[in-house]
């Protein structure tokens, strides 16, 4: 499968992700839900998980999101190599 291209809120959600594992998928999208609607954002984070950048939890009551091993590998490749 090929890789997406990332755009500025891909990369944004990414690093936060990263810098904050086991947020919920609300406090991820909120700050972006000025620019795109809700289900734009949960779409975009529901691609990032089929192309393995994250992983959902459902835990007790709110899903919860953490970063794989793939991003935590190469988080230089987010920033550069993908961006629209």
């Amino acid at each position: 499968m090929p890789l997406p291209l990332l755009d500025d809120i891909d990369i944004a959600m990414l690093q936060n992700i990263m810098a904050k594992p086991g947020q919920s998928i609300s406090d991820i999208i909120r700050p972006y839900l000025k620019e795109k609607s809700e289900t734009a954002l949960r779409m975009r984070l529901r691609a990032l998980m089929l192309h393995d950048y994250i992983k959902f939890d459902p835990g007790m009551g709110k899903v919860q999101v953490f970063p794989t091993s793939k991003t935590k590998n190469h988080p230089g490749r987010i920033n550069s190599v993908h961006r629209c």
